[in-house]
């Protein structure tokens, strides 16, 4: 490429409407996160209390006593769903606070390049 024709590297000046859109998407996936997270919170709470019991019951009372149940599995199920619970609620806040961090900083932004 000629010297002559150098290419900028400038970024494109940014419009309020794509600020104001990048908000909007941001407050949208925030909510979007919290309920999901607040589904599968639930669904795991629910599946912990529910499902060894469930297990147990299939082995025991279907008269299905040649197979047996690890009765340390069952102890661990809830365990599982519980972790399960905690690591994606945390993933959720911790995703949701950059989320408004990123949204307060383009507010920041908009109302500057209103002035």
């Amino acid at each position: 490429m000629p010297a002559s024709k150098k290419q900028s590297h400038a970024f494109p000046k940014v419009t309020r409407e794509d600020l104001q859109f990048q908000i909007q998407q941001l407050r949208l996936d925030k909510i979007l996160f919290a309920i999901e997270g607040l589904f599968v919170v639930a669904f795991s709470l629910v599946a912990s209390s529910a499902l060894p019991d469930l297990i147990y019951r299939y082995m025991y009372d279907s008269g299905k006593s040649e197979r047996v149940v690890n009765i340390e599995m069952l102890t661990m199920i809830p365990v599982i769903f519980n972790v399960v619970a905690l690591v994606f609620g945390t993933f959720v806040i911790v995703s949701n606070v950059l989320r408004y961090k990123k949204m307060r900083m383009l507010e920041n932004e908009l109302a500057q390049l209103e002035k």
